[in-house]
């Protein structure tokens, strides 16, 4: 959701907001470094909604996305149908968790969890949202020193 690290993967334009029902914001998609990150949950629950942001990308570059977000790779590609924030519907590909990549009791790294809250301020999501689907998510600090040092210095300041 954070345009500046998209922007660094594949050309895109900011669309709008908007929100996708019957589903949540979990951080329990393992990744290949053992940490998690996000799935857009399906719970089919009316009062569950996830808030993002939606964005046009190029056709051709469509393959370059799924190498980044790791479609077949833990993650799955969807059509899905979002409100836009101006009450409009419109149908969006997000990638969601396949199940055998959901695991439970995982935590992200905090960089990863920088990015997803400098997204959703970016973009002005909801802030009872943001307090309630980011902001209460413990994250651990990356072991990996080097990888949390460089994705640190990526988050806009």
């Amino acid at each position: 959701m954070c345009s500046g690290r998209l922007r660094a993967r594949v050309t895109c334009s900011f669309i709008t907001t908007a929100k996708l029902v019957g589903h949540q914001l979990r951080f329990h998609k393992v990744s290949r470094d053992g940490s998690s990150k996000c799935d857009a949950f399906r719970t089919d629950h009316q009062n569950d909604e996830i808030w993002g942001a939606v964005f046009d990308i190029p056709d051709v570059e469509k393959e370059a996305l799924d190498r980044h977000e790791g479609r077949g790779n833990g993650y799955d590609d969807i059509m899905i149908m979002v409100e836009a924030k101006d009450g409009g519907r419109m149908e969006v590909i997000t990638y969601i968790a396949a199940t055998d990549a959901i695991r439970e009791g995982l935590a992200p790294y905090t960089w990863y969890k920088a990015f997803v809250e400098a997204g959703a301020r970016e973009h002005g999501l909801p802030q009872d949202y943001v307090a309630k689907a980011i902001m209460h998510v413990v994250a651990v600090q990356d072991s990996d020193q080097g990888r949390h040092e460089t994705e640190s210095r990526k988050l806009p300041r």
